[in-house]
């Protein structure tokens, strides 16, 4: 093509005709691959508005086409220089002005949430048959028998939500375990995870509600709330694909194929984001709260490490080192445990940096009482908490992949979309033409109207198909109410445990406490603050049993020292033992 141009211009001109046709065929080659950037980029632009579920904003223009070939070239040249030398500080400034977006811990958080469930589920399964079965410490069957005798059907029903109601034999307390358990695996494999949230919160209320005293420990409280949270966040739609409506199979197949979902294309539901960092941060507070103006002066002393550590539940071998430690390394350990409770947690409202630096300070700080103590699921609750203060921008190559892959997943979604829109206008230009001939002969109206009403047919069905991408934006301002609303309750009835915290130096109304008992019965907020009261002597409590009334034996507390002072203490977190820690 470029010679058959060079020697149709040779003949009649000399070299300026040549240089003249070359130039015109360089201008005609460079608009034919600007018209093919401009087309990518568009398809690249649309595919970017899918993924991010807006429409995105006009370009400035950078500049004119003007000029010859030769200012052209050079331009391209002093460009490409400009651009390579200044390459790394754009980046460098891109990555430092990028928002904040919170996919992959939002997607880690719900993981582990299951994961922290079906333990709980586990470590409960294995004692609640002593504990609460027919031939238990405390039978729940007849802890229900003697609710429903004192008052009535309805009234009881909302003292204890649970479903024991139904059925409170042994193979009924085995059956709901069973079930949370696999409820809290399906969540952790993101299999159908807003049912399985629920159903493991729901399973895990109806066990606390009717345990009695042994299921009265702060980790429970602590993990129900956050799964309320953890149910409205795995709630959240995901986000509109612009892909016809699927088939039902197709749903089910994606929906429980476990791991199936990427983190990117599921909606980042930011109040419920910081109604996690408020609870996260108001567990902490209320502790430190507790620790500093309770009727315990050991906190305000600086030393609580000094008896807590050999007096607390159930202690580690690593508690027991720490206890031969000098006092001054107790009273420094205490002073940094105060800190992190009290002044650090509050800059989990911050900035970005801010975010980071408490979220590090308090997974130190959990870890360290993970390592000190068994305290069931209530420190690993709180590490897995702790993920709402990290971004995506602290795992810059895992976030770059994972959103390339869903870029191309949403590019694919616009083909398809294309292909459908231009089916639907087709069918709608078919039957427009088919009315507007519909006088001028009998049979080919006839023909030609069963033509158009098949394609107008197949236009509706393809128009009704695209109606999946209007529902996910009607489910996302459902959500987004939802989670103010409940944002609005959480926040107004935390007014009652920072009172109660503070010995009624905040001030509630009585409507409000009226409200937060009502909350209270499904652990909707809670007071925390575990152990925080440090006793300076350890006491022992000696179960003993019996056969026959007559000879008694002590019955051994495996996870406890007791008097087997030759087996050092147990590490069993995040299991916990409730008669031990009971007693």
């Amino acid at each position: 093509m470029r010679e058959g141009a060079s020697e149709r211009a040779a003949p009649g001109a000399g070299p300026t005709a040549q240089s003249g046709a070359a130039a015109e065929h360089g201008g005609a080659e460079r608009e034919r691959t600007h018209e093919t950037s401009k087309r990518r980029s568009t398809g690249k632009r649309d595919s970017g508005e899918v993924l991010n579920g807006s429409k995105g904003k006009p370009r400035s223009k950078k500049g004119a086409h003007t000029g010859s070939s030769s200012s052209s070239s050079s331009s391209s040249s002093s460009s490409s220089s400009s651009s390579s030398s200044s390459s790394s500080s754009s980046s460098s400034s891109a990555s430092s002005s990028s928002p904040c977006t919170y996919y992959i811990s939002s997607f880690l958080l719900l993981r582990l949430m299951g994961v922290l469930f079906a333990v709980a589920f586990v470590s409960m399964w294995v004692q609640v048959h002593g504990l609460m079965g027919g031939h238990g410490i405390s039978p729940v069957s007849t802890h229900l028998e003697n609710t429903l005798a004192a008052m009535e059907w309805s009234e009881a029903l909302l003292q204890y939500p649970s479903v024991l109601w139904l059925s409170s034999s042994d193979l009924a307390l085995h059956c709901v375990c069973a079930c949370g358990v696999l409820a809290g695996l399906a969540l952790a494999l993101d299999v159908l995870p807003a049912l399985s949230a629920f159903v493991a919160w729901a399973l895990f209320l109806s066990l606390v509600t009717c345990g009695q005293e042994f299921t009265t420990h702060q980790a429970d409280h602590f993990l129900l709330e956050s799964g309320l949270l953890v149910v409205l966040l795995a709630c959240a739609p995901s986000r509109a694909r612009a892909t016809p409506k699927r088939s039902w199979g197709e749903c089910i197949v994606d929906s429980v194929t476990p791991l199936a979902r990427n983190p990117f294309t599921c909606t980042q539901s930011t109040v419920v984001l910081w109604l996690l960092r408020l609870l996260l941060v108001r567990s902490n507070l209320m502790r430190g709260l507790q620790q500093l103006l309770g009727s315990d002066p050991t906190w305000r002393n600086l030393v609580a490490l000094t008896y807590g550590l050999e007096s607390q539940p159930s202690p580690t071998v690593l508690a027991w080192y720490l206890h031969q430690m000098p006092p001054f390394v107790h009273q420094i350990l205490v002073f940094w445990i105060l800190t992190a409770q009290v002044g650090v947690g509050l800059l989990s409202f911050g900035p970005r940096l801010f975010r980071r630096c408490a979220g590090f300070y308090i997974a130190l700080l959990h870890c360290f009482y993970i390592l000190i103590g068994n305290y069931g699921t209530y420190h690993w609750n709180a590490l897995v908490l702790a993920l709402v203060l990290f971004d995506d921008q602290m795992l810059p190559r895992i976030a770059r992949l994972l959103r390339r892959v869903a870029l191309r997943t949403a590019r694919r979604d616009l083909e398809l979309t294309r292909t459908s829109k231009a089916a639907a206008a087709r069918g709608a230009a078919g039957a427009q033409s088919g009315a507007e001939s519909g006088g001028a002969d009998e049979g080919a109206t006839h023909s030609s109207g069963g033509s158009a009403r098949q394609r107008a047919s197949s236009g509706k069905r393809a128009g009704a198909k695209l109606s999946a991408f209007v529902a996910d934006s009607y489910a996302q301002a459902w959500h987004m109410r939802a989670s103010i609303l409940l944002a609005l309750l959480i926040v107004v009835l935390s007014l009652v445990p920072i009172s109660v915290v503070t010995h009624q130096l905040v001030p509630v109304p009585a409507p409000i406490v009226d409200a937060y008992r009502i909350a209270y019965r499904f652990k909707v907020v809670n007071i925390y603050g575990p152990f925080h009261r440090i006793h300076k002597e350890r006491q022992e409590l000696i179960v003993q049993g019996s056969a026959d009334a007559q000879h008694w034996v002590d019955f051994d507390n495996r996870y406890k020292p007791d008097s087997h002072l030759s087996r050092p203490p147990a590490f069993v977190s995040p299991h916990i033992s409730r008669v031990c820690a009971r007693s």
